[in-house]
């Protein structure tokens, strides 16, 4: 088997999800990676709005993250510039359904931000004309372009409160 890429080598050992976060001000309901993921998962076919945070009318990228989040309850920042700084960093290895994850599309900045699904796969908002889809990460585009992942926590995300 030829190993396309970096990303393809941690994807092989990535962990099942297990991690869970507490949506705040409801302790008796807790936010899985897996619901994130499903969440994202739920919006496939959304249009693409540059600028744009709603589920409905069209999102961006980190506007779409930012909107997904937020249904569950986990506040978050709005830019990809903040949210590259959000919650803490994971590794490929042991990347999650629900992590973000980053990467730079516009030269040698980070630029865009999907959300982690499993199996190597991301959902996100691509650009314009296009619209909410699943991307494997370890193509030559997405593996050549990956700069991080990084996972919102509970502490993370009530420091963000609506």
């Amino acid at each position: 088997m030829k190993i396309r890429s970096f990303v393809t080598i941690a994807l092989i050992a990535l962990a099942p999800p297990c991690f869970a976060q507490q949506i705040a001000g409801d302790s008796a309901r807790e936010v899985t990676g897996e619901d994130i993921s499903q969440e994202a998962q739920s919006y496939i076919g959304l249009k693409y709005a540059w600028g744009g945070t709603s589920l409905k009318r069209g999102a961006d990228c980190s506007g779409f993250v930012q909107a997904v989040y937020k249904k569950l309850g986990i506040a978050s920042p709005r830019t990809v510039a903040e949210l590259r700084h959000a919650g803490k960093q994971v590794t490929l290895r042991t990347m999650q359904p629900g992590d973000m994850v980053f990467f730079e599309t516009i030269g040698d900045r980070i630029s865009h931000v999907g959300i982690y699904i499993g199996h190597g796969k991301m959902v996100h908002a691509p650009r314009t004309g296009k619209t909410v889809r699943v991307d494997k990460m370890y193509t030559k585009y997405w593996g050549s372009r990956y700069r991080m992942a990084r996972r919102m926590t509970r502490m993370d995300y009530q420091q963000y409160a609506y």
